[in-house]
């Protein structure tokens, strides 16, 4: 028997704003010592950080290209901010090099999969 299993994705349009040279890297780092990613990561266009922690580990598509959720805001003060400034993610170093977009922010679109769906490991 066949089943049709239908999947309706969240999408978000906001700004992205950068992590500075090697701190993506170091978080990557620190994530694997604690084990909140897996070892081996899923091939990604690029490594994010998201106001909700829930969501790390999370693969979203951002203007067409598949990132991994690595990181989240770690204090209030820090998501107030990204509130504020229609910050949706802050991309890792290369990626704003790529992007052209160092100091100045890019508005991307983000989709995703609802909340629970979609994280890596996730059984």
């Amino acid at each position: 028997m066949n089943a049709l299993v239908s999947l309706v994705l969240v999408c978000t349009v906001g700004m992205a704003s950068q992590y500075g040279p090697g701190v993506m890297q170091s978080v990557i780092h620190n994530r694997h010592a604690i084990r909140s990613l897996p070892e081996h990561l899923p091939g990604v266009a690029g490594y994010v950080a998201v106001v909700d922690c829930r969501h790390i580990g999370s693969v979203w598509w951002i203007n067409g290209d598949r990132f991994l959720v690595a990181d989240c805001a770690g204090d209030e003060q820090t998501r107030q901010w990204m509130r504020w400034n229609n910050v949706v993610v802050e991309v890792d170093y290369e990626t704003a090099v790529r992007w052209k977009s160092v100091g100045a922010g890019k508005q991307v679109t983000i989709c995703r999969l609802p909340a629970g769906i979609g994280r890596i490991g996730a059984e």
